[in-house]
């Protein structure tokens, strides 16, 4: 695809039917995820750490999963396999991660935080903590459950629908 700088304005198209963002579940969902990533973000950046919001959501996953393989960081986060290998391998190039290959399979690999990933997830935890903290403040414990019983609902449905591709 060549680019092209667009210097006047384009022919008028009309959209057969534009998906609505205000009610698609997954747009919302996304959005709200990408508020918490911008957070993050700005947390991370006045601190002069470069670690991508996909590097931080694996290291919590290896922070509370130690030991487990590449494919189920995949599983937790839901982002592809193309993201979490070369996230954790630049993680494991800036010594964050540490690989140790299954003796029943050298293809895989278990993955551990290092002692610096650790310090540094040590180092950003109480942040993420308070920005779940803000957010929960805001629900009863009523709807916080409602909330995670509807999101396990989706996370089914959606791992179903992926898993039939």
């Amino acid at each position: 695809m060549s680019k092209k700088k667009v210097d006047k304005k384009p022919e008028a198209v009309r959209i057969n039917n534009p998906i609505n963002i205000d009610s698609s579940l997954p747009f919302r969902i996304t959005r709200l995820a990408n508020l918490f990533g911008s957070n993050y973000d700005r947390s991370v950046f006045q601190r002069g750490i470069k670690l991508s919001v996909t590097e931080w959501r694996a290291m919590m996953t290896l922070a509370f999963h130690p030991g487990i393989y590449a494919i189920d960081v995949c599983r937790y986060t839901g982002y592809s396999e193309v993201n979490v290998s070369r996230a954790l391998s630049r993680m494991n190039e800036r010594g964050w991660v540490y690989r140790e290959s299954d003796p029943n399979d050298r293809r895989k690999y278990r993955l551990e935080l290092t002692a610096a990933g650790a310090e540094l997830y040590n180092d950003l935890e109480p942040k993420a903590r308070t920005s779940i903290a803000d957010l929960k403040s805001q629900l009863s414990p009523s709807a916080e459950r409602q909330v995670h019983k509807y999101l396990d609902k989706f996370i089914k449905i959606m791992e179903g629908i992926v898993s039939r591709k």
